[in-house]
């Protein structure tokens, strides 16, 4: 297996909030455009319980604004279930337009999360808010791509190269094995999905390794399902898969690597990590894997 490349991306999203007044402030100025007043002091980075220096937003919404007051008597509902999301459409005034609101109780020190994103520009929106607030927002993940080089229109992995590279970050664990990688990536789910292989790092974070960018794992012919993928210990190959702007060209074969938190909110939403330590962690680690594969 030839490595042709090795390139890192992140998610960052959710801005962490104390208490549920500072998300209805956060909306408002979403709303309005006007910057609160941001209180950061010693005793709540405290409660924050190491989470470092969370926003407290000291001016509540004008009582006479009735779609923002509609909006957070709904948001109330976070309370109980853990989790409010509401879409608007053509009823979203201002900003709101086509936009999506998410709220996650984050289960430790009345901390929130917020989460925006629009038609078209995702969440930029979000980021703006951020930015106008003087937050810092979670990071959901960081990936590594190792991108390879085809054999003709196939893919061909070995995960032995995958296991060599990152097991001596682990203390070269005997359970992190290409076989064993493999093992996993092809225990379809219901819908013939490929699986991951999945595990925990010494300090909480989550690792987990998969292909990236390739065909599916089976494909129809004559009304009847056939496997595409072929597994041989620890490779596997299979077709790639088509460019989607360039007719009869193929994308880019890659195994990913991704790192992410293991915090769960409701409904098993996995949490954004909030934490300045674990998220240094986590750029720490992306970074010592792509530096293994780095051709």
């Amino acid at each position: 297996m030839r490595i042709t490349a090795v390139r890192q991306e992140k998610l960052e999203c959710g801005i962490p909030l104390k208490g549920l007044d500072s998300v209805k402030t956060a909306l408002q100025t979403f709303s309005k455009g006007e910057r609160p007043t941001v209180q950061k002091t010693a005793s709540q980075i405290e409660e924050g319980n190491g989470l470092g220096a969370l926003l407290f937003l000291s001016f509540l919404p004008d009582a006479g604004d009735r779609f923002l007051q509609q909006l957070f008597s709904e948001l109330e509902i976070v309370k109980g279930r853990g989790y409010f999301e509401r879409s608007f459409d053509y009823d979203g005034r201002g900003p709101f337009f086509k936009t999506t609101v998410e709220v996650s109780d984050y289960g430790e020190n009345d901390i929130y999360i917020l989460g925006l994103h629009a038609a078209y520009v995702g969440r930029q929106v979000e980021e703006r808010l951020a930015e106008m607030l003087g937050a810092e927002r979670g990071l959901q993940w960081l990936k590594v791509s190792v991108e390879t080089e085809p054999v003709g229109e196939q893919f061909q992995f070995d995960f032995n190269e995958i296991a060599a590279g990152i097991k001596p970050l682990f203390g070269s664990p005997e359970t992190l094995s290409g076989e064993a990688m493999v093992t996993a990536i092809t225990s379809f789910g219901d819908f013939g999905n490929s699986g991951r292989f999945v595990f925990q790092t010494g300090s909480g974070l989550t690792v987990s390794v998969f292909p990236d960018d390739v065909s599916h794992p089976f494909q129809y012919m004559d009304r009847q399902k056939k496997a595409a993928w072929i597994s041989n210990g620890a490779k596997l190959s299979g077709p790639l898969r088509e460019s989607y702007t360039e007719r009869g060209k193929f994308r880019s074969s890659k195994i990913a690597i991704s790192i992410f938190g293991s915090k769960k909110g409701s409904f098993e939403r996995l949490l954004p990590i909030i934490d300045p330590a674990v998220k240094e962690e986590a750029r720490s680690l992306a970074d010592k894997i792509e530096a293994a594969f780095r051709p």
